[in-house]
């Protein structure tokens, strides 16, 4: 199953958004207020509520399951994620959780796990602890990150290939590109944050 998580971050076109999102949809607090905005019904919407507009929850208090969650230590997308888990899904797509505030971006990252892919109309971000298979147009930049320490790092179709690497948690592998269509990484242990960026 799969579900499209719509956090409070930027979206800039929100046609990109409509014709992205797939299976169940969930609203992660301000997320709704895109929604409301867009013209998509979330099937979910939770959160503390403190950035979704008393308007906005009114507005889908028929159409949503709306489900308050006043964790104050996790974000509202953690609160989505777990919700999702709790659904069962397999793949999970996360968007509006790329913006202006460096912080909840970097944030947004690190709640990812390896069913996510974090998207906007630019960049593509995935957490791997195994294998990805990253597509895209030749030239397109990838940038590979490493979470934790990371044994036995492997890439092929990128400008810049390496076997076998061995590298620390916080090591940065920046702006590569895609030689051709596709490019595989694979890592024997550790996890890594891949994020493909379009030309």
């Amino acid at each position: 199953m799969i579900a499209s998580i719509i956090a409070n971050g930027t979206v800039n076109d929100g046609t990109w958004l409509k014709r992205h999102l797939k299976g169940v949809i969930i609203a992660a607090d301000g997320g709704a207020n895109t929604c409301r905005k867009q013209g998509i019904v979330p099937d979910y919407i939770v959160g503390d509520f403190d950035s979704a507009k008393p308007e906005t929850l009114e507005f889908f208090k028929k159409k949503s399951t709306i489900l308050q969650d006043s964790d104050q230590n996790s974000t509202d997308l953690q609160k989505a994620l777990k919700l999702a888990a709790k659904l069962k899904a397999t793949n999970i797509l996360v968007f509006g959780a790329i913006g202006n505030n460096l912080d909840h971006t970097m944030s947004n990252v690190l709640s990812l796990n390896t069913k996510c892919a974090m998207l906007d109309e630019r960049h593509e971000i995935y957490v791997v602890e195994k294998k990805i298979a990253v597509s895209g147009k030749p030239g397109d930049i990838v940038s590979i990150i490493a979470l934790t320490d990371v044994a036995g790092m492997t890439y092929a179709g990128l400008h810049w290939p390496v076997k076998h690497l061995n590298v620390p948690a916080g090591w940065n592998g920046s702006r590569n590109r895609l030689e051709k269509k596709k490019a595989v990484i694979t890592l024997k242990r550790g996890k890594i944050a891949v994020m493909k960026v379009k030309l």
